[in-house]
């Protein structure tokens, strides 16, 4: 399968970025800590499944991250009342030859749950797993999603396609239409 070529952040997201607090941290036994290195450094001898956080756009997001750094890299997403969690027994497979990045989605899992109900809107979410990429290095991925991640998955895609549609431009509405259409 061909990787998603994802858009490219402008200086403009990387001030919002840090405006926002983009912040990596690796998480231990204990809770959350920084621990001066960017998981994206992880050496190919820390392929064990770690857990991290990630501060994107004003939430933090819990991520798995397994497989050598150097491997192609594979995003996770789950499906409706899942986490991260599901792709466990998965990750001996996919760790064999790719990079894995499973996220728990906003509002699952360990991620935060915010109760303004816009914030889990489609765009959104893209936004936020755009962020985190970024946030991770990762400029191409493999995207794999089951139930509601799929649907995810297919946002993600058609994001990845028309970068103007997840900032809300209306220049091309007969195409996003198509696309929200295609993604339902």
């Amino acid at each position: 399968p061909t990787p998603i070529a994802f858009p490219a952040r402008g200086e403009s997201d990387a001030k919002r970025d840090r405006s926002m607090g983009v912040v990596l941290a690796k998480q231990s036994s204990l809770g959350s800590e920084a621990t001066g290195r960017a998981m994206s450094r992880l050496s190919p001898r820390d392929a064990a499944p770690a857990h991290a956080t990630a501060r994107v756009n004003g939430v933090t997001l819990h991520v798995v991250l397994a497989g050598d750094v150097k491997a192609r890299p594979l995003l996770l997403l789950h499906g409706f009342t899942g986490s991260a969690e599901t792709w466990t027994p998965f990750l001996p497979a996919f760790t064999m030859h790719l990079r894995v990045i499973a996220v728990d989605l906003l509002g699952h899992g360990r991620s935060d749950a915010p109760e303004d109900p816009q914030r889990y809107r489609m765009e959104r979410c893209v936004e936020d797993l755009l962020a985190l990429l970024d946030c991770l290095g990762v400029a191409q991925a493999g995207v794999l999603g089951y139930s509601m991640g799929g649907r995810v998955a297919l946002h993600l895609a058609a994001a990845a396609c028309n970068p103007q549609w997840i900032r809300g431009s209306h220049q091309a509405p007969e195409r996003r239409r198509r696309d929200l259409q295609m993604a339902r």
